[in-house]
């Protein structure tokens, strides 16, 4: 599936998942970012990326393969942020 995005698309994606991220962070501050922050975040930014792609006629097996690239760069940045934020705890 995720042979159906083109390469500017999955790095798009993931541009865009560290900006949000970035953004958060300045906004924030890494110790105040919640994991719903930043879920919030990149479904907002996921819905700007989808609606672009489809508007550029982007085929039902593009759209969903650009849906996997996003929901695991949520889980990704949600990982890390888990991960910092536990860290100095256990």
């Amino acid at each position: 599936m995720m042979d159906a995005i083109p390469e500017y698309i999955k790095n798009a994606a993931f541009e865009a998942h560290m900006t949000a991220a970035d953004k958060i962070v300045a906004a924030l501050g890494i110790e105040r970012a919640t994991p719903g922050d930043v879920a919030t975040a990149l479904a907002h930014a996921y819905g700007e990326a989808l609606a672009l792609y489809a508007n550029c006629g982007a085929e039902d097996s593009q759209l969903a393969a650009l849906g996997t690239v996003c929901i695991n760069a949520e889980l990704g940045m949600l990982s890390r942020i888990h991960r910092y934020s536990c860290e100095g705890t256990a």
